[in-house]
Parts: C-alpha cells; sequence; structure tokens
C-alpha cells in the first residue's frame, strides 16, 4: 500500500515535485538533449567519412598498412577513452587504473588468437610455446573455451565488467570517492601488472601472448584483414558514441549528472548514487574491455606493460586534452595525444615524458574545458544552435545581464527587500529580539532602527513578509501614516505561511513517499509523518513571531 497524504488524492503532485527535485539538484539546468544534435551528428559523418577514406585509400595502394594499424589503434585508445568520459566526464568518477580493463579485455582475446597458432608454433605442439618451454602438460582452466571466437570476444566483456563489479561494489558502498577511489584504481592497475609478469600465472610473463597467425581462419599480417579491422573498429567506435549519447539522453543520463553534481542531495530525495555508480563503472569496463579485443589483432601483442598506470595517466590527458563531458571530447583528445605520442618518440623519444607533463600543465592551467571547450567558447556568440551536448559539462551557462537599477522608493524598498531576503532563522530571532528590547524607546531614529531589525527578523522562510517588514521601516521615518499601511501588508501577508507550510508538506510527500516505493511505504511514512510534525511547528513558531513584529511595530 502506497504511503498517502491528506492533501493529496494521488501521487501525480509528488511526482512531478520529485523531478522538479532532480533538476534543482544538479548546478546547471538539466535541459532535454538532442540524441543527434549539430556536433553528434558531424562527429559522426566525419567518422564515417575517415572509415572510407582510408579503406578505399588503402584498398587502392595510397594508404600504407602501416598507417592502417596506426590508426586502427587510434581508434581502440578513442573507445576507452569514450568510456573513461562516461565516468569522469559525467559521473565525477576519477580512475587512474582504467587501463586494466582494456589489458583484461587484450588477453582474453590474445587467448585465442594464441590458441589458433596450433601446431605452427616453433615447439609444434597444440599448446602455447610458453607453457611448453615452462614444461606444462595441459591448458589450465581459465583457458578453456578459448578456442573459439565468439566465446573469447564474450569474456573480453564479461571479465573486465566483473572486475568492475566486484571492485565497483565494494568502493562505492563503503562511500569511497575522491582522491582516494582514484589512488585505489591505480594500485589496482599495479596490482595485476605484477600478477601478470609471473610465469606462473599462464599469461606468458614479461613477453605477454604475441606471434599470432589467424583470426577465424584469416590471415591477420594479411592487408586485406588489417583493412577490415580498421573498418570494424571505427563501426565499434561510431556505435559506441552513439549508445553513449543515447545513455546520456536517457533518465539514467539524467541522474548521472546529478549524482556528479550533488550526490548528497540525490540521496536525500530517495535515489541510491551508489547502485548509478555500479551501473555505468561496469558498462564503461566492459567498453574498455572491448577496445582491448580489437586492439590485440591489430597490433599483434599483448603483455602486462598495458597494465601499466602511465597509461592510464595518459588515457586521463587525452579526455583531458579533448574536454570532458562532450564524449566527442574524448575521441578527438585520444586521436590528438596519440599523434602527438607517435610523432616525439620518433623524433625526440627521451623527451616524451617532458612533453606530455608539459602539456597536461597547459591543457590543466589553458585550457580547462579541453580543445572542444575552446571550439564551443569561440562559437559561442552563434545563436539559434540546437546543440544540447554541453548539458553534461562543467562548462558555466553564461550569466544574464542583471536589469539596471531603479531609483529607490518606499514601494521599492519592499520589492528590494524581498529579492535579498536570505537571513537564516536563528539569525532573525536575534534581531527580532534586539528589535523588541528597543521598541518602545522615545527617539524616532532608535524606533526606525526598530523598525529596521524587525524587518530583519521576519526574513524568515517567506520572503513576502519579509519585503512588507522592510516596508515599514521605510515609511517610519517619513510618517505614521504609512507605517500603519506597511503594517496592514504585513498582516495581508501572513496568509503566506499557510502557503508556504503546503510547499513544505508537498516536498515532505514527494521525498518520502514517491520514491521509497511500496515495500518501505510504512517506514517512510512515519519518518515522514514526523518530519511534517516537525516542519509545521517550526513555520507554527514563524506566524507566532510575525504577530509579535506587527504588534510592536504598529505600536
Amino acid at each position: 500500500m502506497e504511503a498517502k497524504h491528506p492533501l493529496h488524492n494521488d501521487l501525480a503532485v509528488a511526482r512531478q515535485a520529485k523531478l522538479q527535485a532532480l533538476g534543482a539538484s544538479c548546478k546547471q539546468p538539466l535541459k532535454q538533449e538532442k540524441l543527434w544534435s549539430k556536433s553528434t551528428q558531424v562527429c559522426t559523418i566525419v567518422l564515417l567519412i575517415a572509415m572510407a577514406v582510408v579503406s578505399i585509400g588503402a584498398s587502392m595502394g595510397l594508404v600504407s598498412m602501416y598507417t592502417v594499424t596506426l590508426l586502427g589503434k587510434y581508434m581502440c585508445y578513442a573507445i576507452m577513452a569514450l568510456s573513461l568520459d562516461l565516468i569522469w566526464g559525467y559521473l565525477g568518477i576519477l580512475s587512474l587504473g582504467h587501463c586494466a580493463f582494456f589489458a583484461l579485455g587484450g588477453y582474453a582475446m590474445g587467448m585465442y588468437l594464441t590458441l589458433q597458432i596450433g601446431t605452427q608454433g616453433v615447439y609444434g605442439s597444440t599448446l602455447p610455446d610458453f607453457m611448453v618451454f615452462l614444461n606444462w602438460n595441459h591448458l589450465p582452466w581459465y583457458w578453456q573455451g578459448s578456442h573459439y571466437l565468439v566465446p573469447s570476444l564474450l569474456l573480453s566483456l564479461l571479465v573486465p565488467a566483473l572486475l568492475a563489479l566486484g571492485f565497483g561494489y565494494i568502493t562505492f558502498k563503503s562511500r569511497v570517492s575522491g582522491v582516494y577511489l582514484s589512488i585505489i584504481t591505480q594500485a589496482l592497475t599495479y596490482a595485476l601488472m605484477l600478477a601478470f609478469f609471473l610465469n606462473e600465472l599462464g599469461f606468458g610473463g614479461n613477453n605477454g601472448l604475441t606471434d599470432f597467425k589467424t583470426i577465424a581462419s584469416l590471415d591477420v599480417t594479411a592487408d586485406s584483414t588489417r583493412i577490415v579491422l580498421f573498418s570494424l573498429t571505427s563501426l565499434v567506435l561510431v556505435g559506441c558514441f552513439i549508445g553513449a549519447r543515447y545513455l546520456m539522453c536517457s533518465r539514467l543520463g539524467r541522474l548521472m549528472i546529478a549524482v556528479r553534481d550533488s550526490e548528497s542531495r540525490m540521496r536525500f530525495i530517495g535515489y541510491r548514487p551508489e547502485n548509478v555508480k555500479l551501473v555505468i563503472f561496469v558498462l564503461a569496463a566492459a567498453m574498455a574491455g572491448l577496445a582491448g579485443a580489437l586492439f590485440v589483432p591489430q597490433v599483434g601483442i599483448i603483455n602486462p606493460g598495458e597494465f601499466s598506470p602511465l597509461n592510464s595517466i595518459e588515457l586521463v590527458i587525452c579526455v583531458a586534452l579533448g574536454g570532458r563531458g562532450y564524449l566527442y571530447g574524448a575521441i578527438v583528445g585520444a586521436i590528438v595525444l596519440n599523434l602527438v605520442k607517435t610523432i616525439f618518440t620518433a623524433v625526440w623519444p627521451e623527451g616524451w615524458l617532458f612533453v606530455l607533463g608539459a602539456l597536461f600543465v597547459v591543457v590543466t592551467v589553458f585550457l580547462p574545458y579541453g580543445l572542444c571547450g575552446l571550439f564551443r567558447s569561440l562559437l559561442a556568440g552563434k545563436k539559434g544552435s540546437d546543440d544540447s551536448d554541453s548539458t553534461g559539462t562543467l562548462e558555466p551557462e553564461p550569466q544574464e545581464q542583471a536589469p539596471a537599477p531603479q531609483a529607490p522608493s518606499v514601494s521599492a524598498v519592499g520589492a528590494s527587500a524581498s529579492a535579498n531576503a536570505s537571513a537564516s532563522i536563528s539569525t532573525a530571532r536575534n534581531a527580532s529580539e534586539q528589535s523588541f528590547s528597543s521598541a518602545r524607546a522615545p527617539d524616532a531614529t532608535q524606533k526606525t532602527v526598530s523598525a529596521q531589525a524587525s524587518a530583519a527578523a521576519v526574513t524568515l522562510p517567506v520572503n513576502s513578509t519579509a519585503a512588507a517588514a522592510m516596508a515599514v521601516a521605510a515609511a517610519m521615518a517619513n510618517g505614521d501614516s504609512e507605517a500603519q499601511a506597511s503594517a496592514a501588508a504585513i498582516a495581508a501577508h501572513e496568509a503566506t505561511l499557510e502557503q508556504r507550510a503546503q510547499a513544505e508538506d508537498d516536498a515532505l510527500f514527494a521525498r518520502y513517499a514517491a520514491t521509497t516505493g511500496k515495500q518501505h511505504a510504512e517506514s517512510s511514512k512515519a519518518y515522514k509523518n514526523a518530519a511534517y510534525q516537525a516542519s509545521r511547528h517550526e513555520l507554527q513558531q514563524s506566524l507566532v513571531q510575525v504577530q509579535e513584529v506587527r504588534h510592536h511595530v504598529t505600536a
């Protein structure tokens, strides 16, 4: 049985209040995002055109196979960067060990490619060469099922996802966040790197898995196979990008942004942020594992070096360079950074780390929103754009110009006070006591000060009453007749307290009745009633205080 309230005939108002609270929990207003925004269309079209140009050019001999392989590797990194942008740009989780999922997916595919070598290895055995060298007689149990392509692809998704599920459940349920979570993720990938260096683990030790021959009965080194792998990787990147855009346009995407901007408020209105984090963290891990599975057959090797924390840090710089919270920014950043890495490692190998560090500093200081944020800022003056990708970004919205101030008057003082009434209840009560002590002072100046203090005292949850009280303070400097008129304004606004009580009832009902579900209806109802009674008592005290202010001011 769902919780009911005498002021509501159904849960429609409560559900509406809950949706409004969801939008209010974000630092920016949550606009309804469009799946096919301008930036989404441009990014998709550019990727498809690039895939077609490179594939056709390679088939005609205009593009070298080295370039095709290099671009295919960039696409794999772009998929991994896209998965990191989901959890960092839209969920606020900075993972410094995201390459662990990438490497696990690569090893799952590398096991399949290694078993496809068969008797073509150095020792002519059905076992991998490193197992024969270590005098192993049979495959380990965790190698079973890697003889076929489809189960290996499933493993490249499931193994990273299961690791993310276990790791995320422990950390998120323990409410570990911020820099502590980042350090733990870095420790995770470093521990996995050390484990995979062991020969006893059965993954090739330092050398890893290499010397692949075929994939799906196709020569993995053939030009046609490389073109197919590049095209497949490009299509997967486009699919992941569109899927991520669809996710961000859904209700779950709005929840992600709300959790990132105000996790505690989301918890207070009835959501479980740890569940949202866990779902997206597992999804991002599976996406990174898929990128690793596509990476291995194109590069031809997978070793423990892919677990290196430095690779994860480079991935973070990729997302920061392109612009986190844009999705397409992660793709741009991954391609640009790896292109720069390819150039500098060929021209100045020992200086690449210095260039990487300098690039990180420049992006942090001068490009806080990345290259895409810079480009968008250059186009900020263009009106009529329907691009809604910036909803999830951390870039602040442009502020509207405030209207020009007008000359103050007795009636304008009340309106100005209504807009600026922000004193807390405790401060208001202290000011009220001070005003009551000097309310009967014979001096007119002291009486005016007393009225102003009284006006501050009624700066309670009702701004309109505070506005009327401030009108009293202004009117007493001019004459008692205006003071009496302003006092009448207080009486007219006392009814606003009852309206505020109704609003408080609606908010409480939305928080504890509409968000808990049927299984927790009774407990939430009791908790709601207690909070409701406390709120009503506070409002009644406010009403009594306004009446006292009215009495002393008009005396």
